[in-house]
């Protein structure tokens, strides 16, 4: 009697799987295994009998290590894994990040820029290994604590430009705030016997001299603020003590 063999996986046909023997490969891996026997004899009818479904086949475990941690947990710092090899083999590892144990989308690199959005919450990365004929692992760091916020840097004392006299318009030179998009604004102060004076209305980068800051000087706050960041207030230096605009004498008619 001449016997045939076809392997199946779920029931369905493997192809090229024909021989008595079936080596079990990745792609079995969670799927029930079965074989169909036919037999053939020369004047008679075939037979086809079919084994009971063995499974969901698994895979080896892989020898697998949890990931740590290095870095600073604060916003703007970069976070980084390390990992001891996996085993045996080449395994492949995949990285993923999470924020209070949700996925961050995108974030699936061995290290992670810290965002605004990380203020407050913790973070863990984990790693997942493959390998064929293995089952994939996963494992995971130990959390962070509360990312903290962000520092500004740099901050510099503002400088402004213009003439200290009524009248005319003096300009707050912020320069180069960072890291990324920093936004600015600015309050004016006039000096006095008891303190510091905020000039009402006095909120933009420019400012024009008034009679009442005559004898008096002023300087400018700058703060800058970020998302994720703590808020920076810096001040210039005073102008000198403004000067009243220039009067001219009233006309007089001579006859």
């Amino acid at each position: 009697m001449k016997l045939a063999y076809q392997w199946l996986r779920d029931g369905v046909p493997i192809p090229g799987a024909t021989g008595r023997r079936h080596r079990v490969v990745a792609g079995d891996i969670g799927h029930a295994l079965s074989v169909r026997i036919t037999g053939s004899r020369s004047g008679f009818t075939s037979t086809v009998q079919e084994s009971a479904a063995v499974g969901p086949v698994v895979g080896s475990r892989l020898t697998a290590a949890n990931p740590w941690l290095y870095g600073t947990a604060q916003v703007g710092k970069t976070l980084a894994a390390g990992v001891r090899p996996w085993g045996p083999g080449t395994v492949t590892l995949a990285w993923q990040w999470y924020r209070d144990g949700d996925k961050i989308a995108g974030a699936t690199a061995a290290s992670y820029v810290l965002v605004a959005a990380d203020a407050g919450h913790t973070i863990v990365v984990g790693v997942s290994g493959s390998a064929p004929r293995f089952e994939t692992a996963t494992r995971f760091s130990e959390p962070t604590g509360a990312v903290g916020p962000g520092v500004l840097h740099p901050t510099p004392v503002p400088l402004y430009s213009g003439v200290a006299k009524v009248g005319e318009t003096l300009t707050a030179l912020p320069r180069q705030w960072g890291p990324g998009t920093v936004t600015l604004t600015y309050q004016w102060y006039r000096s006095s016997a008891t303190g510091d004076v905020r000039i009402a209305g006095a909120t933009r980068a420019k400012y024009t001299l008034v009679d009442a800051d005559a004898g008096y000087r002023v300087k400018v706050r700058v703060t800058g603020s970020e998302p994720g960041f703590t808020t920076v207030r810096v001040y210039s230096a005073w102008t000198s003590t403004i000067r009243p605009a220039r009067t001219t004498a009233p006309s007089t008619t001579h006859g």
